[in-house]
């Protein structure tokens, strides 16, 4: 009986070890993906911000580029969103990608495309500018062909109403489409 008692106190004992083995690694990967969206929130190219300030300039309170790019099956694609806050005071803005058809073509259905961007808010003071990346992942199931995303920029606070259907209520500047062309 005694050795049974033994044997059962170290399972447990094994069991726990593992767990708190898993545990710390779940929180070194939550702590690498919160690094890498601050990273990405950052991670706005000079060529990009360039064009964009351009646009900008131009009068334009919300402008993406590049608007159009090839890629291919389990590719990506960068894009980079800019916003300039034209409201004669500091703003709050929010972003919104969605995809302009709700059902892309995928071979398997258990796939999806991921679009990775950090929705905001972004505080932004009269008449400065911030630039946001915008990430779209195509898995190895994606059919060649185009695929479209439409942006919105609301003035919110909760990122979570900045979309379609409250672009009328909230928007900001002119939505955004980006294209996607997978071969």
């Amino acid at each position: 009986m005694r050795k049974g008692s033994i044997q059962v106190s170290v399972n447990i004992l094994v069991v726990m070890i593992i767990g708190l083995a898993l545990l710390g690694v779940g929180v070194a990967l939550m702590g690498d993906f919160i690094g890498i969206a601050s990273k990405m929130r950052e991670k706005v190219s000079e060529e990009h911000k360039e064009q964009l300030v351009r646009v900008l300039d131009s009068g334009a309170r919300v402008a993406a580029f590049p608007t159009r790019i090839t890629t291919t099956k389990k590719g990506k694609a960068d894009f980079s969103i800019g916003i300039s806050n034209e409201l004669g005071r500091a703003g709050e803005f929010s972003i919104s990608v969605e995809e302009y058809f709700k059902n892309p073509v995928l071979s398997n259905p258990d796939d999806k495309i991921e679009v990775l961007y950090i929705k905001g808010p972004y505080k932004i003071a009269n008449n400065k500018r911030v630039f946001v990346s915008v990430r779209i992942v195509l898995p190895r199931s994606v059919v060649p062909g185009s695929y479209l995303f439409n942006v919105y920029v609301c003035n919110v606070t909760d990122p979570d109403l900045c979309n379609k259907q409250n672009f009328a209520k909230y928007g900001y500047g002119e939505p955004q489409r980006l294209q996607v062309n997978v071969r």
